[in-house]
Order: structure tokens, then C-alpha cells, then sequence
């Protein structure tokens, strides 16, 4: 495992194809796997640290591929060939997965705020499109109200409190007085 800038530990594996070594006595490669290993630790961190963690996680064949050019540039020069080089696991501590979580949390509570606002949006202009009807003939909304007081009495099964507009007991009282005045003229 290696680990970088002391958050994320990245495992990562070469593999050497084919030594060429060259009968050149000033480069006699000698412990290649610690060679190769020293290096891969270093061209890792330089690579990997010009990445975000997202694309570390989601573009792994992208950063492999500029990982194994790298160090199949350098290790050219020493007479290896490296064929393969790849990340093999990336590990998160445990407060980096808590706030990866927290912030896909996040990201799904802004998905469902903008769902329940464009529901809301829709909703208004259908209710100001009956609204419009309802200006065009006031019984209209009179007619509503009832059906809206019937629905509540038989959902909750309890006692309604109407609001009645004064205009209707007006009417009332005026066709009180009128129903009394049309008994008293047939008992005459």
C-alpha cells in the first residue's frame, strides 16, 4: 500500500515483460524490483496527485495508462520494459467515506428540493388557471367551497365550523320574512 498526502492509500503493481540489459558497465541494473519499486511510488504520486479523488476513482484505465507511459519512459533507459502498470485499489479512510456520503446525501435532498419546486411551480398555474374560471362565475366558487366542506366531513368524521358569507344570511333572513309574510296573507 502507499500512501499519499496521508488521506487516500493507493495499492499499485508493475509488471516487467522483458529485461534488456545492456553490457554497458555505467548502467548495470542491479535489485531492479526495488528500483522499480522506488520509482512506481514516486511516478504515482506525481500522477496521481494531479487528479481529483472523483477521477482517481472513476477514470482508472485514464491515470493507468498515464502511470505505465511514465514509467515505461523511465525504466527505457535502464533496459526495462514495463508492459503493465496499474492501480490496483484505492483505499478511503473512514472520515473521507463519511463526508462522501454526506455529500451524495446532499446531492440527492438539492435533486429532491428542485423536483418538489417544479411540482410547486405546476401546481400554481393550474390553480391560477381555475382561479380564472372561478372570477368568471362566483357561484362557481361557492359550489367549491361545499364540495371542499363535504370532503373534510367525510374524511375526518367530525364536526364542521362553516364560515358563511353575511350575504347568505341576508338571503335567509329575506326569505325568512318573506315565507312568513306569504303564511300570514293565506291565513287572512
Amino acid at each position: 500500500m502507499r500512501n499519499f498526502d496521508h488521506a487516500v492509500n493507493v495499492s499499485s503493481k508493475g509488471h516487467l515483460s522483458r529485461v534488456a540489459i545492456q553490457n554497458d558497465p555505467v548502467r548495470p541494473v542491479v535489485g531492479r524490483g526495488h528500483l522499480l519499486h522506488n520509482l512506481e511510488r514516486s511516478v504515482a504520486r506525481v500522477i496521481i496527485g494531479q487528479h481529483d479523488l472523483d477521477e482517481v476513482l472513476q477514470e482508472r484505465n485514464k491515470i493507468n495508462t498515464l502511470l505505465r507511459e511514465s514509467i515505461a519512459s523511465s525504466t527505457a533507459a535502464w533496459g526495462l520494459e514495463v508492459q503493465r502498470f496499474e492501480m490496483k485499489d484505492v483505499e478511503l479512510p473512514v472520515a473521507m467515506q463519511q463526508v462522501m456520503a454526506m455529500q451524495a446525501e446532499a446531492i440527492r435532498e438539492k435533486r429532491a428540493r428542485i423536483i418538489k419546486a417544479e411540482a410547486e411551480l405546476e401546481a400554481s398555474v393550474k390553480l391560477s388557471a381555475a382561479a380564472a374560471q372561478i372570477t368568471a362565475n362566483p357561484a362557481a366558487l361557492e359550489l367549491r367551497r361545499m364540495q371542499m366542506i363535504a370532503e373534510v366531513g367525510a374524511e375526518n368524521n367530525s364536526t364542521t365550523v362553516l364560515m358563511i358569507p353575511s350575504d347568505f344570511v341576508s338571503l335567509a333572513h329575506n326569505l325568512n320574512e318573506y315565507l312568513r309574510r306569504q303564511a300570514l296573507r293565506e291565513n287572512t
